[in-house]
């Protein structure tokens, strides 16, 4: 697995990237892998989902904006909610992360930045 920090403005960003299979889809999915995900003073940490959730979120993501209602992408012990962002925990709803989307070019943006 490749690892990398990016610089933003607002704080750095830890990203978890394997980029060997993210070719293959339109976009990217990110979970917040952080101890506490919800305190914004904490550091993120953003982990990828890995390839057989990443093709079911692409899937139903792509439902999801053909029909607004189609909101919720389920893996099992969580969900995804497109409509918030969030992944939740199915056990225990009180467990609730940050997801990221970006466009399968992520690679190309920050390439250049991984070391």
């Amino acid at each position: 697995m490749e690892s990398s920090s990016l610089s933003t403005s607002a704080s750095t960003l830890d990203l978890d990237l394997d980029f060997s299979y993210m070719e293959n889809f339109d976009f990217i999915f990110f979970w917040n892998a952080s101890n506490d995900p919800l305190n914004p003073s904490e550091k993120r940490m953003w982990r990828c989902f890995k390839e057989d959730d990443q093709k079911k979120l692409n899937e139903d993501y792509k439902k999801y904006l053909n029909n607004k209602k189609k909101n919720i992408c389920d893996l099992g012990n969580y969900k995804v909610d497109f409509e918030k962002f969030v992944q939740i925990n199915n056990n225990d709803k009180s467990k609730i992360r940050p997801v990221k989307k970006y466009s399968s070019d992520l690679k190309k943006k920050i390439g250049k930045h991984l070391i």
